[in-house]
C-alpha cells in the first residue's frame, strides 16, 4: 500500500466516515424527536377524550339512579309482585308523571327507557313506541335506531332484594363526546374508542370498522399491533399501516371498560425534516468531495517527491549509483535530494571507480601504500589483489606486475 493511498484511507477513516456516521444519528434522533411529538399530542388527545367519556358515562349512570332508587319506582315493582291488578294500576299512575317528568330532563339523550323485572317482562317504557306492552325486541347497536345499552339494578330500599332492572338505550352521538373525538392532530389523525369487555369497536371515523370486532382492527387488515400492547393504564405504541410509520397513544378506563385511542402518521410530520436532512446531507457529500480532491491534489503533489526519492533509493541499492532525482526545492526533501547527489551523483565518494585508475591509492603524506576499494554487485568491499597481483613482503617494497622495486619504499 502506497503512502498516498495510506494518507487517503486515514483521510477517510477519521474525516469522512464520522461526518457520516453523525448525518445518520441526526437522521434517527430527528426522526424519534417526532415520534416523541406525536406521543405528547395524541396523548394529550386521548385524555381529554377520554376524560370527558368517563364524565358523561357517569351522568348516564346518575340519570338510570335517578330512576331505579325512587318510590315511584319500588312501589310499581312491589305492586307487581304483589299479583294486585287495582294495587298495580295505583302504583303506575302515581310513578307515571314522575318518570313522565324525567323523560323530558333527558329524554333526548336516550332512544328509550323501559323498567323490567326479573324475568324480563317490561313494567314501564318511555321513548320510541311506549305503548308498546311486553317483551321488546331490543335494537341491535350499529343499526338504525340502535345505540349504546346501559343497565343498572333495581333494589328494594334498606335491603339486598333485586326488584328488577332500568334498561335505556342511548343515542350514540350522545354518549360519545363527538367534539373530542373528532379533534386530531394533522391531517391523518383519528380516535377510535373500543370496548374491551364486548370486543368491540365502539367509535371509529370509518364506518366499515364501526361496532366490528377489536381483533379485526388490531389483525392484519387493520393496525397488526398485539392486544398485550394496550393493556398498560396508558401509554404509546409505534406501529405500521400501509406503509406508514404510526404513533399511537392510549388511555383505559375502568368504567365504562372502553380504551381511548389516538393516532397519527410519522410520515406527515417528518417530511419537513427529512427534506431538511437530506439537504444537510447533500451539503455534506459535496463539502466532503471538494475537501476529498483538494486533499488528493495536496497529497500527490506532496508525495511524488518521495515516491522519486523511494525509487531513487531503490536504484542505488540495486548498483545504479546515478539514478534520477527530483529537484532539491525548499521543503524536506531537499536534504535527502542532495544527500543522495553527493553519495551516489557521478561525483559522489561512493561513485562507480573509473577503471582506468590504478587499484591503489596514494596513501599518506609517508608514502605508505594503502589499499583501495572497489564496487561489487553486493555493494562496497575491500579490494583484495589477486594471486598475479598479490605479493609478500619483501626488501621493504611490495612487488607488483609492472612496478618497480624502488618505487615503493619501506617506511
Amino acid at each position: 500500500m502506497t503512502l498516498r493511498v495510506r494518507m487517503l484511507a486515514l483521510f477517510i477513516g477519521l474525516g469522512v466516515l464520522p461526518l457520516l456516521a453523525l448525518g445518520a444519528v441526526g437522521y434517527v434522533r430527528s426522526m424519534r424527536a417526532v415520534q416523541e411529538l406525536l406521543a405528547t399530542e395524541t396523548s394529550t388527545i386521548a385524555r381529554r377524550a377520554a376524560s370527558e367519556l368517563e364524565d358523561r358515562y357517569a351522568r348516564y349512570g346518575s340519570d338510570l339512579g335517578l330512576l331505579a332508587e325512587n318510590v315511584e319506582t319500588r312501589r310499581l315493582f312491589r305492586a307487581h309482585y304483589a299479583g294486585d291488578d287495582d294495587a298495580r294500576r295505583r302504583a303506575s299512575a302515581t310513578a307515571d308523571p314522575f318518570l313522565r317528568q324525567a323523560w323530558q330532563l333527558f329524554g333526548v339523550s336516550y332512544h328509550w327507557i323501559e323498567l323490567r323485572d326479573t324475568a324480563g317482562e317490561v313494567l314501564h317504557r318511555l321513548g320510541e313506541n311506549p305503548t308498546v306492552q311486553g317483551r321488546t325486541e331490543e335494537p341491535r347497536p350499529g343499526t338504525a335506531g340502535g345505540g349504546m345499552r346501559f343497565d343498572r339494578p333495581i333494589r328494594d330500599a334498606g335491603a339486598s332484594t333485586r326488584l328488577g332492572t332500568v334498561v335505556a338505550m342511548a343515542r350514540t352521538d350522545q354518549v360519545l363526546p363527538s367534539e373530542a373525538l373528532s379533534e386530531a392532530f394533522g391531517r391523518s389523525g383519528y380516535s377510535v374508542v373500543l370496548d374491551r369487555q364486548s370486543d368491540r369497536v365502539v367509535y371509529h371515523p370509518r364506518r366499515s370498522f364501526m361496532q366490528a370486532r377489536t381483533s379485526v382492527l388490531l389483525g392484519s387488515d387493520g393496525w397488526e399491533v398485539d392486544p398485550g400492547r394496550l393493556a398498560a393504564d396508558s401509554g404509546s405504541i409505534v406501529f405500521e399501516m400501509l406503509d406508514s410509520v404510526r404513533v399511537a397513544s392510549f388511555v383505559n378506563l375502568d368504567t365504562p371498560p372502553w380504551t381511548v385511542v389516538a393516532t397519527s402518521a410519522v410520515d406527515e410530520f417528518a417530511g419537513p425534516f427529512a427534506r431538511m436532512r437530506r439537504l444537510q446531507l447533500a451539503i455534506l457529500a459535496v463539502v466532503t468531495v471538494v475537501v476529498l480532491l483538494a486533499f488528493l491534489l495536496l497529497t500527490g503533489r506532496a508525495t511524488r517527491s518521495l515516491a522519486k526519492l523511494t525509487e531513487a533509493a531503490d536504484a542505488v541499492a540495486a548498483g545504479d549509483y546515478a539514478p534520477s532525482l527530483p529537484p532539491a526545492g525548499k521543503r524536506r526533501g531537499r536534504t535527502a535530494v542532495r544527500g543522495l547527489r553527493r553519495h551516489g551523483g557521478p561525483r559522489g565518494r561512493h561513485a562507480r571507480p573509473d577503471p582506468r585508475e590504478p587499484p591503489y591509492g596514494r596513501g599518506p603524506s609517508h608514502g605508505r601504500p594503502v589499499p583501495s576499494t572497489t564496487c561489487w554487485s553486493g555493494g562496497w568491499r575491500p579490494f583484495v589483489p589477486s594471486s598475479k597481483a598479490r605479493t609478500s613482503w619483501s626488501g621493504g617494497t611490495w612487488g607488483l606486475p609492472g612496478t618497480s622495486s624502488s618505487a615503493m619504499r619501506k617506511p
